[in-house]
Order: C-alpha cells, then sequence, then structure tokens
C-alpha cells in the first residue's frame, strides 16, 4: 500500500469514528430528551419503596416530555458541573412551560418524579428532582383523617410499603443485629436504655410485638389542632397537619375560586409563585396584575402528592399542592442500587416499585 493509500485510509477511518461519536451523542441526547432520564435516590421519605441509593429510570413519554424551561444548559448535567458549584446553565430567559402529547394519563398512586418546589431561586427544570406518590388528581378532595386518607370521601386502600413513627419499649437495649433482624433502619433512643422511635411499617411492628424482647409497640399520632402552623397553609384559619388534614379541594385547570381571608391562604402561591402574577395583599384585599380581585381562575392542573414514609415526610402536608408545571415524568423501574447498607444493588436490580 503506497503512503498516500495509507493516509487516506486514515482519514477514513478518522472520518467514521467521528460520524459514530456524533451519531451516539445524537442518540443518547434524543432518547434523554424524549424518553427516559435516571434520578438517584438520596433521601428515605418514600422507603419501603425506593431506597436512598436507587438509580431510578423516570418515563418521560407516559405524561407527555416537558420541553426544557431552561434553554442555555450544558446537555447530561442536570444542574451543577460535576465536582463543582458552578451551575450547569445561564438563567438568563427562560422559555414558557410546555408539555408535548403523552402514551397515558395521570393515574392516582403513581410514583411521580417531580420538580421539589420550594426551590425559588432555580427555575422549574433546574430543581431538585425527587420522587413522591400522586394521591389525589385535580378536582379531587384530599383529606387525611386519624393517619388514614380518603379521596372524594372515599378511604384508600394503605399501601403496605409505608412506613409510621412507632414508639418500642424493649426490656433491654435492643442491638444492631436485633434491628436489622427485623428490618427496623431508621431512628432510635429517645428515653435510654429502652425506648425507641422507630419508622417502621405495620408488617414489622406486627413482628416486632411477637418477639418476646419488646414490651410495647404502639404508632405515634398526632392530636387534631397540634402543630398546625407547621404545615400548609401555615396559617390560623387551618389546624391541620400530618395525621389531620383537609379536606381541601385540588385546583384543576379552568376552575374558578373566590377569593376571600379564608381562601387565599390555599391559593396564595399559585397564583403569585406558580402562576406567575404580580399578587399582593393589602387590607385583607387581593391585587392581581395591579387590580383588585375577587376570584381567580387557574392556568394549571395541580396534584396533591405523599411520601410513603408518612410521618417522616415533605410532601404536600408541608408545601401544598404541586403544579403540572413541576412533573418530571412517571417512576418506570429501579435500574440497580449504589446503596452500601440494608439493600445490595442485585436486590433492587430492575426492581419495579409500587
Amino acid at each position: 500500500m503506497t503512503i498516500n493509500k495509507k493516509k487516506k485510509s486514515l482519514k477514513s477511518g478518522r472520518k467514521r469514528w467521528k460520524r459514530t461519536i456524533i451519531y451516539g451523542l445524537l442518540i443518547v441526547l434524543l432518547i434523554d430528551f424524549f424518553l427516559f432520564e435516571s434520578v438517584v435516590v438520596t433521601d428515605s421519605k418514600m422507603e419501603n419503596t425506593v431506597f436512598p441509593g436507587d438509580i431510578v429510570v423516570i418515563n418521560e413519554f407516559s405524561y407527555g416530555k416537558r420541553l426544557p424551561v431552561t434553554l442555555l444548559t450544558l446537555p447530561f448535567f442536570r444542574d451543577n458541573i460535576p465536582f463543582t458549584s458552578v451551575h450547569s446553565f445561564l438563567d438568563l430567559f427562560r422559555l414558557p412551560y410546555y408539555r408535548l402529547p403523552g402514551t397515558g394519563n395521570y393515574q392516582r398512586n403513581d410514583l411521580f418524579a417531580v420538580n421539589y418546589p420550594l426551590e425559588f431561586d432555580l427555575p422549574d427544570d433546574k430543581k431538585t428532582v425527587v420522587i413522591k406518590r400522586c394521591v389525589a388528581l385535580p378536582g379531587d378532595t384530599i383529606a387525611v383523617t386519624d393517619k388514614k386518607v380518603f379521596v372524594n370521601r372515599n378511604l384508600v386502600g394503605s399501601i403496605p410499603t409505608c412506613k409510621y413513627r412507632y414508639r418500642v419499649v424493649s426490656r433491654e437495649p435492643l442491638s444492631e443485629d436485633f434491628l436489622f433482624e427485623h428490618n427496623v433502619f431508621e431512628g432510635g433512643v429517645v428515653l435510654p436504655p429502652n425506648v425507641y422511635d422507630f419508622y417502621i411499617s405495620n408488617d414489622v411492628a406486627d413482628s416486632l410485638r411477637a418477639d418476646t424482647a419488646i414490651k410495647n409497640v404502639n404508632i405515634m399520632k398526632i392530636p387534631r389542632n397540634l402543630e398546625s402552623t407547621m404545615f400548609f397553609p401555615n396559617n390560623a384559619f387551618y389546624s391541620w397537619n400530618l395525621d389531620y388534614f383537609g379536606d381541601v379541594i385540588v385546583p384543576a385547570k379552568g376552575v374558578t375560586v373566590m377569593l376571600d381571608e379564608k381562601t387565599l391562604p390555599l391559593y396564595s402561591m399559585i397564583i403569585d409563585y406558580y402562576e406567575d402574577n404580580d399578587f399582593y395583599i393589602q387590607d385583607s384585599k387581593a391585587f392581581i396584575n395591579g387590580a383588585e380581585a375577587d376570584s381567580y381562575t387557574f392556568k394549571y392542573d395541580y396534584f396533591f402528592l405523599m411520601d410513603d414514609n408518612r410521618d417522616n415526610s415533605k410532601d404536600s402536608r408541608m408545601w401544598g399542592f404541586l403544579p403540572e408545571t413541576h412533573i418530571l415524568g412517571k417512576v418506570s423501574f429501579v435500574f440497580f442500587s449504589l446503596d452500601s447498607g440494608h439493600n445490595t444493588w442485585w436486590s433492587r436490580f430492575l426492581k419495579i416499585p409500587e
């Protein structure tokens, strides 16, 4: 082979590699843009459904792909450039919310991947992604009474994986081996040496009751009206907490509500922040975009979400209704787990959470 032929062959080979790399990147970008995205679970709010360290695959096609709000962003990086505190995007301007048609509809009990709404300083699509369970849809009436969930006045069946706070009294201090054997991984001593608060499922509570080392196992409940200022909507008109909440109607697109001293605490954040109006209250009157308003029509649909770790949660009982603009997609399956604690990667491999 002559030198010229070798050069041509090398150039041809380099072109093929470049094309292969470019096509590969385009395929990855298209898959990421239209179909799936992966999220690492970082907290225990949804135990025992998904666990810290789980790499969860999100189907963005099911509800319809949400188009980017922040256009000037580096591909493959959600918020910061790895190993730095430098944003991977420029928040110079934001595009309006738009979602492509999807293959399915929102359903009660779906596992949503959502952008955590209280990160007010970030664009919607750059907020931390968390997993929550959809309990109520737009237009539903939601209530929690004595830890029981009611939707449209109907009792919602309990989810076996749900965890609650239990007070456990033992006959002697409990070892790590004992707790591991009974699948107890969250909580600890509240009154030394033998009084504990654990976040466990009802089945685990039953297994502890059956053990001779345990004296008492009782679920912990917050009385009605107690701690109400800590929970949505943080107002004296409402005495809601984790165990007693509502009832309240979840806002729906196109529905008009009257605005008064009692309803404004429920909808102020929606009007002002989620739906981006110039909003303020003066002398108990609402002003929207410079005009006094006694009613408001919602632009978006909203959802009521709850964590499966019901008593150690940061869900709609804390921060209110979630707008459709903050929904990334539906949880499809767990790819595997990075956790080195009570789960192994193979026990979570391709696990479909329910």
